[in-house]
């Protein structure tokens, strides 16, 4: 297992738990990000991946940080299961929305845009890299 997952495994919120025998999330609340969300079964994503938190500064964290970051739920949104495994994964959100864009998968109208922003949020709220994230272009891409 990665080793940041493998530190920050047993930080999941406690308002989510994983359904037994499918392994997805489940939550007594829905936010719609995406078009054509199935309200049933949802996962739960980071905005900033663990990954990128790691690669952009997170690597330096102690044990009591990376568990601060892992919970918050300022840096947690409900997503589609395909979306978030498949389209987003760990990627930076220009690689994300063109990807996204491709599908058959939508931002709700306003949310693209209202992604990126709090992707940066959260990564300035950690203190993290911007470095490489191409946030003007990942705006325009919301077009």
């Amino acid at each position: 297992m990665n080793l940041l997952i493998r530190h920050l495994w047993d930080a999941i919120p406690h308002y989510f738990r994983f359904h037994p025998t499918t392994n997805l999330l489940e939550s007594p609340f829905i936010l719609s990000w995406f078009t054509g969300i199935n309200g049933n079964t949802t996962n739960m994503d980071y905005v900033v991946a663990l990954k990128d938190a790691y690669l952009s500064g997170g690597l330096n964290w102690n044990s009591s940080q990376k568990r601060a970051f892992a919970n918050d739920p300022f840096n947690h949104v409900a997503s589609v299961p395909y979306v978030n495994r498949t389209l987003k994964n760990a990627y930076v959100p220009l690689k994300f929305i063109t990807k996204l864009r491709k599908s058959r998968y939508a931002f709700a109208n306003g949310k693209c845009v209202e992604y990126v922003d709090l992707y940066v949020q959260v990564k300035k709220k950690y203190g993290l890299s911007l470095t490489n994230n191409s946030i003007n272009k990942a705006k325009v891409a919301c077009r």
